[in-house]
């Protein structure tokens, strides 16, 4: 049952981070801002287009990664998000220390709209990439990577110990972690871009 709420707990997280959470009727009047185009500034170059188009996202790691992560086989989720995203989950939940991967297939919001304030832009395998934290979570326990794979498209890879039991967790490590395994996302996206 563990395992359940884990997998539920993660889901819910993205759906919130992705900003497609209902806070219920508000009995304030809705303000409607003027219509003004926003001002996204580009992340940088990257390397090559890599479409996300038809890529199955529990694709985007190797058997032999998954048993080296020790984690299970990937799980994949659904479009939760409105903008044609498909998700993966890699847990190896019941087991201690939790640890858990997710990769989702943006399909129609490019990295760069990620970017704010409390955001950072790193590279990942060479390209840019917007890393945060989930507003609803301990950014202790976990790390968001937003990488620039096509025009108007990203791969959101995140590392997430929900129980913060790995030793010396923290949002460096989380990062760390998340940012190793996207390497291996992107090498074996390129060979599945061909």
């Amino acid at each position: 049952m563990r395992a359940r709420g884990h997998w539920l707990a993660v889901v819910l997280m993205l759906l919130t981070a992705a900003g497609c959470g209902n806070n219920g009727p508000s009995s304030e009047p809705v303000q409607t801002p003027p219509e003004i185009a926003p001002t996204i500034a580009p992340l940088g170059p990257r390397p090559q287009t890599l479409p996300l188009d038809n890529i199955d996202p529990c694709a985007l790691l190797t058997s032999s990664q998954v048993n080296a992560l020790h984690v299970r086989r990937g799980r994949p989720g659904v479009d939760n998000d409105g903008l044609g995203s498909r998700d993966c989950l890699w847990s190896n939940s019941p087991d201690e220390p939790d640890l858990g991967w997710v990769a989702r297939a943006t399909l129609r919001r490019g990295a760069e709209q990620y970017r704010n304030d409390s955001t950072e832009v790193v590279h990942i395998g060479g390209f840019p990439a917007v890393q945060a934290s989930s507003e609803i979570q301990d950014p202790e326990t976990h790390c968001l990577l937003m990488i620039d794979v096509a025009p108007g498209q990203s791969l959101w890879v995140q590392f997430v110990n929900m129980g913060r039991t790995y030793p010396g967790m923290n949002h460096q490590r989380a990062c760390q972690f998340a940012r190793q395994t996207a390497e291996d996302m992107l090498t074996n996206l390129r060979g599945l871009a061909r």
